[in-house]
């Protein structure tokens, strides 16, 4: 796990150097596919007066060899997968959240490397979450 200063992080988009490039982009784009369809469904419900946030966005998987189904919160990420990592002072666990590119989660994991506005975005695909890389995206509270 790499600690990263939120403030050195430019807001381009990194991606990690692989050699698996289009196993990787296969994976990627099964995993926009999934994304555009459910932006479409929730797009409709977010408003104008919800609270977002601009955040730094990291990725991670449970397929990570270091990692387990079990998040912090108890959710089990192999039956709900949707889910992001935050700092419980800034994002409250338990809150229903919208990130741009990534669609409708629940805040329900910690991570010692996720301080401040920091999220860790959770995919079923390790492919998928080198490929996401580190991105400044907007996040909506839903409630």
């Amino acid at each position: 796990e790499t600690e990263l200063d939120p403030e050195s992080i430019s807001p381009k988009k990194l991606t990690w150097e692989k050699e698996e490039i289009k196993e990787s982009e296969a994976a990627l784009s099964e995993t926009k596919i999934e994304t555009e369809a459910i932006e479409e469904m929730s797009t409709s419900a977010l408003n104008d007066s919800a609270e977002k946030i601009t955040v730094v966005a990291t990725a991670y998987s449970r397929n990570q060899p270091s990692l387990t189904n079990i998040t912090a919160m108890g959710i089990d990420l192999s039956k709900n997968s949707q889910v992001i990592a935050v700092d419980p002072t800034v994002i409250p666990l338990g809150t229903k959240v919208y990130v741009e590119g990534y669609g409708e989660a629940i805040a329900g994991d910690t991570g010692s490397a996720i301080i401040g506005n920091r999220v860790d975005l959770h995919m079923e695909s390790i492919d998928a979450s080198f490929a996401w890389g580190i991105q400044e995206v907007e996040l909506t509270i839903i409630d």
